[in-house]
């Protein structure tokens, strides 16, 4: 038999390896399996302790091999490796050489051979002990090789120390390319390429070997390129040596397409920063920030942030880093955008200017430094007559006063102490440099929050949680507008996403509340603040989810009393004001809190002299009480808390002042006293008292508001009575629920004539309508007289809300007021009124609906938003139809004013949840929308916004056949032709649509010479050329050959074409790479 032993070519010239002979018999093949084990493991035992039997005694070899091939050969083999790497030799003879030489490669052989264990890669790891540049003239590539499999294959066997010192002497055998060919193969293949970090650690030649591979090899296998960028960030910690080479190597990668092998080299250049600061690979990261790829950029946001968590980044740069991120804000990516918010928050966590980021703290910081230098500089001009002396002597200023000025900044850390006994000048100088990098940071945030706050109007929920947080950190660090922004969140409290709602209080609690119970009070005050009537509603949400997370208990709630008793520090009547508020909101959400406090309440807001404020919030306090808990006894007329509310009215407050008191006190009595008409009865007799005293305008108004007033509870009580009636006559149909029905009415009926017409407040018609004459007649039209014509106003539309005849007679008097009164308060307040009578006679107002609508082109904003408000509502629970007037709400959508704009966007956006609602109107708002004298540019926002509603591809057909009738009108006019043909722009076509719109070209063919219907229909193939179905192409082109021949100039509008057409395919290409 023989075998034969691998040899290269110099080797056979030297006549060494090739064939050699060994004979262990005929009978060997036949011989059993524990003969054949006992005999190997005798032979075994021999060559471990002379490896040279192998050679001399060819058998030997035999019966290894024979019991290798049958799988029988053991890890003992390993033994003949460890006597190998411990044999001598100093004295090798050309003899000796070969028979070493020819004896390693067998053993390397037989490791091959034999299951991987721990064991056998130790004998790899022995024979590479053996001096093998003494024994092997060349690079023997079959002995390396089989090491290498060997090695590669127990991995996982094998300690990572042992593997990786294997593969830096195969390195250094010169056995690279073997090694980085299979490192390329697994990365190619293998989904699991850990192995890959041991063969590369500390193995610099390989990875410069392998980065150069990588940069000529084919990239386009996607698992090779996600593994290769998943190493790349690995080899700074690898190859620690090597981290200076790593930056030239890998840049070639940065022009790869693929954005995966980008993000591998951005991630590696972060990493080497982490520990070596270079220039350009800053520079370099700063270029990528504008990377065409949005994976790219998002990369690059989260290695900066690495940067920022590590304090890697060069104080120099820092405020760069801010501007390039916020300019990320505005980037058409979300997940680019959430990422540049979360960067935005670790380095204002990280940042190294302060905890507190004040503006005022750090100007006033400027502004004492710079003084200190001047005031200095001029006692030591006076001393000296030199310049240069000057700038030469020190400051005469103590060093405990220069350290107490870097007290609550980040400069204290870095200001050397040494220095500032030696050149005080010098420091301060620096000092003021970087309190202007530190304004220049704050600023840069403010830009920021500006365009954070337009992303809350964003529908995608992740913008808004990552917004959210944003000013929960802004808030942590003091940044004024922070706490504006973190306001205007509270208003997506109201959203159907329980996620939204939920970081909006966990953000609160984490940068308001996370403090002592006096500290979370003064940042809820400083945030309730201000408020507006809708903030008012989102600061009372919020002050119930607090309650709900126990971050407002009964603590909190004594400090809000003592700030509202003028108790604590600091207290002025501001802050007891808001505190009132919230203690309003906690008597809403949680009234236990509140009802042992109520005389404590009553002993600060009711008592004589209270100042009209105290009295307000001290009634909207017990009100909401009342409202919200059930088991709170009523209040006799002879409570001391009654009297003190009646009395209190007697209060010589301004009127204007004293009116909304006196309506909340009635709102209170209501809903407090056992019988509350008695109480009222009680104030309207001490008015009369007053009146028939002083006979006053003053004390006239204060009467006639307060008739009013109670006139209005009365119309409450009518409605609770009437929700009753409708309840029970439900509950009990028939003949019976009929009976409850009439008597109920009958009841109802007898408050109504108690009220006004033989009642409490029927003498008192007559003087207010007395006087709402003499407004209409501009009798008191001075601005003295504002708060008279409102109260008197109101009072009579009070009495119309609790008397339909009172009401049928005075529409014409109210709406005669509402078209010529020149005070928008009052024509703000008649818009409500009117909604409140279509809703309780809506019979009664069918013929005055189109002067509601009317308000809508109001010359002021507060009254087009009354109007707003009020014909929602009336118009989603179908009391008024909208038929032909649908446009003026249209007309909303490009209010001057904002809010108005918003809630007509909130209009449409709810009115299109009804069933084709809005397709059903769409011709005939388009047509009252053209006859309107209105921008171009404005018409086609309302329009494109309201076709954003029609979805379906049938509704898009039956507005094209709509519309294009319209071209044969005789009445329309070229403006209605350009609207018209814009409104055809903006549909769906298919198929289908666009061959008829092609068969009907005889219908607007004759109007394309107008300019506005031709630049319509002309954009309109701009977008179907690049939205189109390739199969439609065909008769897109069509459709652009007769736009182009009807509406004249055809070769200048053919080379147009076709300019757009090359810009089309461009920007299809530049889609397809992203």
């Amino acid at each position: 038999m023989e075998f034969e032993i691998p040899q290269n070519d110099e080797e056979k010239e030297v006549g060494y390896g090739g064939s050699m002979s060994f004979d262990i018999g005929e009978d060997a093949f036949d011989i059993s399996a524990s003969e054949l084990k006992k005999k190997c493991s005798s032979v075994l035992n021999q060559v471990a302790a002379t490896p040279f039997l192998l050679y001399d005694v060819p058998s030997n070899y035999g019966w290894l091999f024979l019991s290798a091939r049958n799988g029988m050969l053991s890890e003992s083999v390993s033994k003949i490796a460890k006597t190998l790497s411990t044999s001598d030799y100093s004295n090798l003879t050309s003899e000796t050489t070969r028979k070493y030489r020819s004896v390693i490669k067998m053993v390397a052989y037989l490791l091959q051979t034999v299951d991987v264990t721990s064991l056998v890669v130790r004998g790899v790891y022995d024979l590479l002990k053996v001096p093998i540049d003494a024994i092997f003239s060349s690079t023997d590539f079959f002995f390396l090789e089989c090491l290498r499999k060997v090695a590669q294959n127990g991995m996982k066997q094998t300690d990572n120390k042992t593997v990786n010192t294997i593969f830096l002497k195969l390195t250094a055998l010169n056995h690279v390319d073997a090694i980085v060919t299979n490192v390329l193969q697994n990365l190619s293949e293998d989904s699991d390429i850990s192995s890959i970090d041991i063969i590369l650690k500390d193995n610099d030649t390989v990875v410069q070997k392998l980065l150069r591979q990588i940069a000529v090899v084919d990239l386009t296998n996607g698992k090779l390129q996600k593994n290769i960028a998943t190493v790349l960030p690995k080899l700074p910690n690898l190859v620690p040596e090597s981290v200076n080479k790593l930056p030239s190597l890998l840049h070639a990668l940065l022009d790869q397409q693929e954005h995966v092998l980008r993000n591998g080299v951005i991630e590696c250049y972060g990493v080497i920063l982490l520990t070596s600061p270079n220039d350009k690979l800053f520079d370099c990261l700063f270029d990528r920030f504008y990377d065409v790829n949005s994976f790219v950029r998002i990369k690059v946001l989260q290695t900066w942030g690495s940067l920022v968590e590590h304090r890697a980044v060069p104080l120099d740069r820092f405020n760069n880093i801010v501007e390039k991120v916020v300019e990320r804000l505005n980037d058409k990516s979300t997940p680019v955008r959430k990422n540049a918010i979360s960067l935005l928050e670790s380095m204002l966590e990280f940042n190294p200017y302060s905890v507190i980021l004040r503006r005022d703290m750090f100007e006033s910081k400027l502004q004492e430094t710079a003084e200190m230098l001047k005031n200095t500089t001029d006692k030591m001009s006076e001393d000296s007559d030199d310049d240069n002396d000057v700038e030469d002597k020190e400051l005469n200023v103590p060093t405990e006063k220069i350290i107490q000025l870097f007290e609550g900044t980040g400069f204290q850390h870095i200001a050397d102490t040494e220095l500032l006994e030696t050149k005080k000048q010098e420091v301060l100088k620096n000092f003021v440099e970087w309190v202007k990098n530190s304004i220049e940071f704050i600023d840069s945030f403010d830009n920021a929050i500006s365009i954070v706050e337009n992303i809350l109007e964003s529908t995608t929920v992740l913008d808004l949680k990552e917004a959210i947080k944003f000013f929960g950190t802004i808030c942590q660090h003091k940044i004024a507008k922070g706490a504006t922004a973190m306001k205007k969140t509270l208003e997506l409290l109201f959203s159907k996403e329980v996620d939204v709602q939920n970081v909006i209080v966990d953000s609160v609690v984490k940068s308001l509340c996370d403090e002592s119970p006096q500290s979370k009070i003064n940042n809820l005050l400083l945030m309730a603040n201000g408020s507006n009537i809708g903030e008012d509603l989102c600061m009372k949400k919020l002050t119930g989810l607090l309650i709900n997370k126990k971050v407002i208990a009964a603590n909190e709630v004594d400090y809000l009393l003592a700030y509202m008793a003028g108790k604590l520090p600091g207290g002025a009547d501001l802050e007891a004001i808001t505190a009132m508020t919230l203690l309003s909101y906690i008597a809403s959400n949680k009234p236990k809190m509140i009802t042992e406090k109520i005389p404590l309440i009553t002993s600060i807001c009711f008592v004589k002299n209270c100042t009209a404020n105290y009295v307000y919030h001290g009634a909207l306090i017990l009100k909401a009480l009342y409202e919200s808990e059930e088991d709170i006894p009523k209040l006799a007329m002879n409570d001391p808390i009654v009297k003190e509310l009646v009395d209190v009215l007697d209060a010589k407050y301004p009127t204007n002042t004293w009116v909304p008191v006196m309506h909340t006190v009635l709102d209170l009595l209501y809903k407090a006293v056992e019988n509350p008409n008695e109480a009222a009865r009680e104030i309207v007799r001490h008015k009369l008292r007053d009146v028939q005293e002083r006979n006053g305008l003053n004390e006239i108004v204060r009467l006639i508001g307060t008739v009013g007033g109670v006139a209005r509870k009365q119309g409450e009580m009518y409605d609770a009575m009437k929700e009753g009636v409708v309840e029970e006559v439900e509950k009990k149909k028939g003949k019976k629920g009929k009976k409850i029905n009439d008597v109920c009415e009958s009841k109802m009926n007898e408050v109504v004539g108690e009220v006004l017409e033989d009642g409490l407040l029927g003498e008192f018609v007559k003087i207010t309508d007395a006087y709402v004459t003499d407004i209409i007649a501009q009798r008191y039209s001075e601005d003295i007289y504002l708060t008279m014509r409102v109260v008197v106003i109101n009072t009579m539309c009070s009495f119309m809300m609790v008397s339909q005849s009172y009401c049928e007679k005075q529409l014409q008097t109210l709406f005669t007021v509402l078209e010529n009164i020149k005070d928008d308060v009052i024509r703000s307040n008649i818009v409500y009124y009117i909604g409140d009578y279509s809703c309780r006679y809506p019979n009664l107002l069918e013929g005055w609906v189109g002067y509601l609508y009317g308000r809508l082109k109001d010359e002021s904003a507060l009254v087009r938003r009354s109007a707003v408000v009020v014909l929602s509502e009336l118009i989603f629970h179908d009391i008024i139809k909208v038929k032909g007037n649908l446009y003026l709400m249209g007309l909303a959508l490009v209010d001057e004013e904002e809010r108005v704009r918003d809630l007509a966007h909130t209009f449409f956006h709810e009115y299109s949840s009804k069933t084709n609602a809005i397709y059903n109107v769409l011709p005939d708002l388009i047509s009252s929308l053209g006859k309107e004298d209105i921008e171009r540019k404005q018409f086609e926002y309302i329009i494109k916004f309201i076709f954003s509603f029609i979805a379906k591809d049938k509704q898009h057909e039956q507005l094209m056949a709509k519309l294009l009738q319209r071209f044969t009108l005789n009445e329309q006019t070229p403006k209605q032709w350009g609207c018209t043909a814009y409104c055809l722009s903006l549909l769906n076509y298919n198929e289908k649509s666009l061959k008829k719109l092609i068969e009907s070209a005889k219908m607007f063919g004759n109007k394309l010479h107008v300019k506005e219907v031709k630049e319509a229909f002309m954009n309109m193939c701009n977008r179907l050329r690049k939205f189109v179905k390739p199969e439609m192409k065909p008769l897109v082109e069509e459709f652009e050959k007769i736009v182009v021949r009807e509406g004249g100039n055809e070769k200048e509008d053919e080379e147009e074409l076709e300019r757009e057409r090359n810009e089309t395919d461009q920007s299809k290409m530049e889609e397809d790479s992203e």
